[in-house]
């Protein structure tokens, strides 16, 4: 565990001196993000700067409460900066908590607010949310902390504010470890019916004996689905299409008016829910045989169902008529990985979203996983090592990949190749490729949402057209990868003139706004020359920045029919249109990264390919007079060509060739190895002439 957290913190450190922002900052982000991939949030904002006073603290908040099952979710960081592992106790915890229930307590205070800066993002969070409290269901408390809880089993008190209940969640450094390397850091759910709820559910067995599952057919009451969904929340929906795909609590309009004027007639007109278990027990009662106790319970399909009775429970109507049908799979926890995605696919085919079944197992993502691994970057500046971009396609694989059956050696000759300031995550490649595609107000609704449409899109894509994900494709996402990095970094070097803040928000738009604003000039952007450079020159940083400027003062000045608040105003198309109407001047500077008509037909004609003299005497004494730049630059090119093989003796003299004129003088022999290799490699695309 200390290995893990001397890296851990040395990366933290790291990223905090390259980026500006703090240490609390970057750690927020980081294990948020692992958060909202894992289901427990939908969306994770932190306010520059957080508050702390003395009795306060509110580091950060989960977004729109209503998107989320009317939850307030609220997050509290305590951040070590000890070079040795802390412990949390029981009464660390509880005074922390304690000062988060104080700041909640106060959001619809007036005389609490005056005491905050308006321009602050502490005062926009609290203005928004004010409006939101009165009608929330439950507050949760998720605490970030990089020591090691220790509380030997006793339980935490938590309170209840102005009448709503409130719960806990806790990510200290063991469960960080976990995050990092894709490990499933939930508790199981056990529910018994019987001891709990003193209820039990009528079931009927609807499976043959050699399945590798058993079916039921089962039939709950609402006032028992709502007080389990109440205990358990989202984590009842995190296989519904596996990634991203959950239902979010949406209110159906016509299950509600059911609940209302008809609740008898609920179990005739509602499809009901489909489930998976891990394990069930089955009791003979009195009234027939019944399930008294589920194992990690799934609902796979029905979501919105079960969202809109718990709803109405929530607002004190009757459940107790509502009775639900539910189709119950029990299946082997060896086999669920396989099984539960394809009974949630099927069972929500209606949806033409969850068709796509984007899991991580998606041949888009299995596609862009292959080209990460057997595309070599160009080397820049004086670098002699050559890298890779890793592709993520699934939490934990690069730190899996880091550690799995490593030498000490093997290990950081992985991180040399791989760094991690080089990885792209699948939720990253949908953010980048969204914004290129001119929807900055979708980037903005959030990781799940943006993903979710992202999915059907590519989806749609990858069936009509799945030979353009190809090398090229790859190189330009991590051309765009690098823009996106790039200007992310000088906002945030923008912090004491006018950046006050959402650069979640001005870096999509400003650079949708470059995409956009390039369509229009009917020319495309060089993401080979980004490629090529691994950077942007300083006069399109210099552009980018100036407009993301201009970007943040519209988005901080909304107009009167779009929401106050910054984050929710970026969220809709109407604040795109407007800047796209702005008319915002940018200069001549970007031209070195267009292309013309004419320019992307010039580079797509095939290039000639001219062998060197067949004479033998001429090319022995071509290669022998050639300098060992020449094959420097042959050997880098051929490092960024996975399909280009080598022997092992041809790599060596290879090697050797690097000596030309100083230390090598080659014979006949090797004169005609190197003079093929050389063809082979004209023959590939390499430019270069002897």
């Amino acid at each position: 565990m200390f290995k893990f957290y001397n890296d851990f913190s040395n990366q933290i450190n790291n990223e905090s001196l390259d980026t500006g922002q703090s240490q609390q900052e970057i750690f927020f982000e980081k294990i948020t993000s692992y958060l909202i991939e894992e289901g427990v949030c939908n969306d994770a904002i932190y306010p520059r700067p957080p508050f702390r006073e003395t009795g306060y603290q509110f580091d950060g908040y989960g977004g729109d409460p209503f998107e989320d099952d009317n939850r307030l979710t609220v997050f509290l960081i305590d951040y070590s900066f000890s070079e040795s592992i802390e412990i949390m106790n029981l009464n660390t915890l509880s005074a922390l908590i304690n000062r988060g229930v104080n700041f909640v307590s106060k959001i619809n205070s007036r005389e609490f607010r005056v005491r905050l800066e308006e321009s602050s993002e502490v005062y926009a969070a609290i203005d928004y949310l004010s409006k939101k409290v009165n009608d929330l269901f439950q507050i949760r408390f998720i605490v970030l902390t990089n020591k090691e809880l220790r509380i030997r089993g006793e339980k935490v008190k938590m309170p209840i504010i102005n009448n709503i209940k409130t719960s806990l969640a806790i990510f200290d450094i063991e469960k960080i470890i976990k995050l990092e390397e894709g490990v499933n850091i939930n508790e199981e759910i056990e529910i018994n019916l019987s001891e709990e709820y003193n209820e039990s559910i009528p079931v009927l067995s609807a499976h043959l004996s050699d399945t590798p599952y058993r079916s039921y057919l089962a039939v709950i009451s609402g006032s028992l689905l709502s007080s389990i969904y109440e205990e358990w929340g989202n984590r009842l929906l995190e296989k519904n299409v596996r990634v991203f795909l959950q239902a979010k609590g949406s209110v159906n309009k016509g299950i509600r008016d059911t609940i209302d004027d008809d609740p008898a007639m609920f179990f005739a007109y509602n499809n009901g829910i489909t489930a998976t278990a891990d394990d069930i027990d089955i009791d003979d009662l009195p009234r027939g045989r019944a399930i008294t106790k589920i194992k990690n319970l799934q609902i796979v399909n029905g979501g919105q169902t079960t969202a809109s009775i718990y709803s109405a429970y929530k607002n004190k109507k009757d459940v107790s008529k509502v009775f639900v049908q539910m189709k119950l799979s029990v299946v082997n926890p060896e086999k669920s990985e396989e099984i539960v995605p394809l009974i949630s696919r099927f069972a929500n085919s209606q949806n033409k979203i969850n068709t796509a079944d984007f899991s991580s197992n998606h041949p888009f993502h299995l596609q862009i996983e292959k080209l990460s691994r057997g595309v070599y970057a160009p080397q820049t500046g004086d670098s002699i090592r050559t890298t890779k971009w890793f592709y993520e396609r699934s939490r934990g694989q690069y730190q899996d990949m880091k550690n799995k059956g490593f030498t000490f050696s093997q290990k950081k000759r992985f991180e040399a190749e791989h760094p991690t300031r080089q990885k792209i995550t699948k939720t990253d490649l949908a953010k980048y490729l969204n914004i290129w595609k001119y929807k900055p107000a979708l980037v903005c609704k959030g990781v799940q949402k943006n993903f979710v449409k992202f999915s059907e899109d590519i989806d749609s894509e990858w069936k009509k057209n799945n030979k353009k994900f190809d090398e090229t494709f790859f190189k330009e996402l991590v051309a765009k990868t690098i823009v996106f990095k790039t200007l992310d970094k000088l906002v945030l070097s923008k912090r004491d003139s006018w950046y006050r803040g959402y650069k979640s928000a001005i870096v999509p738009y400003t650079l949708s706004l470059l995409a956009w604003e390039i369509k229009k000039s009917k020319k495309v952007f060089n993401f080979a020359k980004v490629w090529s450079e691994q950077s942007i020159n300083y006069d399109l940083q210099d552009d980018l920045i100036r407009i993301a400027e201009d970007v943040n003062k519209v988005l901080n000045d909304p107009p009167s029919n779009m929401p106050g608040n910054v984050l929710e105003f970026a969220k809709r198309e109407g604040c795109w249109e407007i800047i796209k109407k702005k008319q915002m001047q940018w200069s001549n500077k970007i031209n070195q990264y267009l292309l013309s008509e004419d320019e992307i037909k010039k580079k797509k004609q095939p290039k000639k390919f001219n062998p060197i003299l067949i004479k033998k005497t001429d090319f022995e004494t071509l290669i022998k007079n050639s300098q060992s730049s020449f094959w420097q630059k042959l050997e880098t090119w051929i490092n960024t060509k996975p399909d280009f093989e080598l022997s092992d003796s041809e790599l060596i003299l290879l090697r050797n060739a690097l000596g030309i004129q100083k230390t090598f003088k080659p014979n006949s022999g090797q004169s005609i190895r190197l003079n093929n290799i050389y063809e082979r490699a004209l023959k590939k695309g390499f430019p270069e002439k002897l």
